[in-house]
């Protein structure tokens, strides 16, 4: 006998066709999974296969893919760096998650400035202290400080202490008595 063609529909509605080897001879179908259109249009969209694609060109393009899949090396899964590389460059968050990433951010932003702003206001006021700057150049000397920190420090180092004492007094270091005064 010769073998002939023969169609059927499963309950899916998937026509399937094979070779029967005589009549009334009964062909089993190996158990196995179906595909809905739907599925089968996404599986050829997957593989980058043109919709008119064969059942041997979805096989040979699937067997392509998993020989490729165990040709990469097991040790990429360990390796930081490869890690990394392999991983997708961006990241669906929902928004709420968003909003708290934005406003952890924003409190970490006023805390670097306050911080800058503390260290500044301390270099600025021992400066003030020992007498190398005046109360007035402060907020002046403190905007030198954030935009250049070690220029700043160089500079108030290098400044010699203002004379306090007032101007027009002749008094006597030891006992502080005015001198050169009639009584």
């Amino acid at each position: 006998m010769t073998p002939m063609s023969a169609c059927t529909t499963n309950p899916e509605g998937i026509t399937m066709s094979f070779l029967t080897r005589g009549r009334n001879q009964r062909v089993s179908l190996a158990a196995g999974p179906t595909f809905i259109p739907e599925q089968y249009a996404t599986l050829l969209d997957v593989l980058g296969l043109d919709p008119a694609a064969t059942a041997d060109e979805v096989v040979a393009a699937v067997t392509a893919l998993a020989e490729k899949a165990a040709e990469t090396p097991e040790s990429t899964g360990s390796d930081p760096a490869a890690v990394a590389a392999s991983a997708p460059t961006s990241v669906v968050i929902d928004a709420e998650t968003w909003e708290d990433i934005k406003v952890a951010a924003r409190l970490g932003v006023t805390a670097q400035t306050q911080e800058k702003r503390l260290a500044a206001e301390q270099v600025v006021d021992q400066a003030i202290s020992l007498g190398r700057l005046s109360a007035s150049a402060r907020e002046d000397m403190i905007r030198k400080y954030n935009l250049d920190p070690d220029g700043a420090v160089a500079q108030l180092s290098r400044m010699k202490a203002i004379p306090r004492v007032e101007a027009g007094h002749a008094l006597d270091g030891n006992n502080n008595q005015p001198t050169g005064w009639v009584r």
